[in-house]
């Protein structure tokens, strides 16, 4: 599953990692869909596309069930593209079973 977040109010991507945190912090707290809403909020393109988030959060959801109960996740890779983006690839550990998510901070 992928994810893109925009930092558009920073002309260079600065602290990437403090949104991955904050993304898992929530999902740790059982907050799901706040964590999906998180990791879209400064994407107002997204904003408009209601249903593409409600599927993620779906998607999110069912692989938290799937997976058993979070215990940390691991930044695998990071690209920086450029000034401006930045790739993430990283595992997430539950109990039962690891799964990968890909962030594209803008």
């Amino acid at each position: 599953m992928a994810f893109t977040y925009s930092a558009k109010a920073q002309p260079v991507v600065k602290d990437y990692t403090k949104h991955i945190d904050k993304f898992f912090s929530l999902y740790n707290s059982g907050k799901l869909a706040e964590a999906v809403d998180y990791i879209y909020s400064s994407n107002p393109w997204m904003k408009q596309k209601t249903d593409s988030i409600t599927k993620v959060k779906s998607t999110i959801l069912g692989l938290s069930a799937m997976a058993g109960e979070y215990q940390e996740y691991e930044i695998l890779t990071q690209e920086i593209v450029n000034l401006r983006y930045v790739h993430m690839d990283v595992a997430v550990y539950c109990d039962r079973q690891p799964f990968r998510l890909f962030f594209s901070i803008l």
